[in-house]
């Protein structure tokens, strides 16, 4: 199962990435979830990915993520859904000439947009 979405980097992220001479990210979003299902929760990592994005002078920024859940087995019927847990955002950080700008993100604070559920998919086992 294929897992898409869009990330919005807040405007004070922005503002660090060009405090540093960043001129482009890419990297990884790192989800944590738990699978509700009838066999048992069952806590799972996702990670995506965001291509080369160019960092705006200012305001927010959208990343593009996509990435795949891990194989799963069920032996019972019923209803599952997908419930994100956490975030850990890795990103690689260049400036023009292609060189890392150092950028510590530890600090960064992943969360969700106010009235965004934390769902992120349901399936069926029939």
């Amino acid at each position: 199962m294929t897992l898409t979405g869009t990330v919005v980097l807040s405007p004070e992220l922005v503002d660090a990435f060009n405090i540093v001479t960043a001129t482009t990210i890419s990297g990884t979003l790192i989800l944590t979830a738990e699978i509700l299902s009838p066999d048992g929760d069952l806590p799972i990592s996702v990670t995506t990915n965001f291509a080369v994005t160019t960092v705006p002078s200012s305001g927010e920024m959208r990343l593009a993520v996509s990435g795949s859940f891990p194989s799963l087995s069920f032996s019972n019927t019923g209803d599952v859904l997908m419930v994100m847990t956490g975030a850990n955002f890795v990103v690689n950080a260049l400036d023009t000439s292609g060189a890392a700008v150092l950028l510590d993100l530890s600090r960064i604070a992943c969360s969700m947009e106010p009235g965004q559920g934390a769902e992120l998919g349901s399936m069926r086992i029939v």
